[in-house]
Parts: structure tokens; sequence; C-alpha cells
């Protein structure tokens, strides 16, 4: 027995729909993200008042700014002019990063995170 169906996305792929819509694109950027997010909140360990540790790696680039990463955050890097100024600069970055995926909202840590310092 055969069906047919008016529909016309009716045995479509969801990604084939969303492209017909013209929202693909949009679809996956905020797929990738919340993956993200998940992802750092995984990666990111507890501390004991709840927080996220976040690590944080420390290089000298070529022209002597400080450069600061976080492995856990793909992407999320600053710098400075001295050690303190890259802290004060990856505080801010993480905090963007983290509220730019909801991450904070959706574990409820608000701004409480602490940055593991590493050599």
């Amino acid at each position: 027995m055969t069906t047919t169906s008016s529909n016309p996305h009716f045995g479509s792929s969801l990604d084939g729909l969303l492209e017909a819509d013209g929202v693909l694109a949009e679809a996956q950027a905020v797929a990738v993200k919340r993956v993200r997010g998940w992802q750092a909140g995984q990666v990111a360990a507890t501390d004991d008042r709840g927080g996220l540790e976040i690590q944080v790696v420390f290089e000298a680039d070529e022209d002597g700014w400080v450069v600061a990463s976080c492995p856990t955050l793909p992407g999320c890097h600053s710098q400075g002019r001295t050690k303190d100024e890259a802290l004060a600069n990856i505080r801010e970055a993480v905090e963007g990063y983290l509220a730019s995926m909801g991450t904070c909202r959706s574990v409820g840590i608000a701004r409480r995170f602490r940055l593991r310092l590493l050599p």
C-alpha cells in the first residue's frame, strides 16, 4: 500500500527543511554554541563553592605581550602587557564566553567561577 502526502517536506531531512526555510546556518550556529557550553560545563571542574574552575595558560608572544588562553573554552583568549592585565582581560573574556552560551544561567553559577592558573 502506497501512501502519498500533500506535505512537500514529507520524507525530507531536518537539514533540508531548515535550509528550505533559510534558517539552517542560524540553527547550526545555535547548536554549536549550546554544545560548546555543555562541553565547557563538563570539562570544567566544580569547586567547593559550587562554581566552575577554569584553567588558564599564559604564554609570552614575540612582542612581549602576555597571552592568556583557556584550553577548555575553544577560542577563549586574551592578552595584556603584564600577567595581571592579561588575567583581568581573560576573566572578562570567560564571563562573556559563558554568558554568550547561556551556560551561566543553565548551570546556575551566574558569574561564580574561579580561574586556575597554569604555568
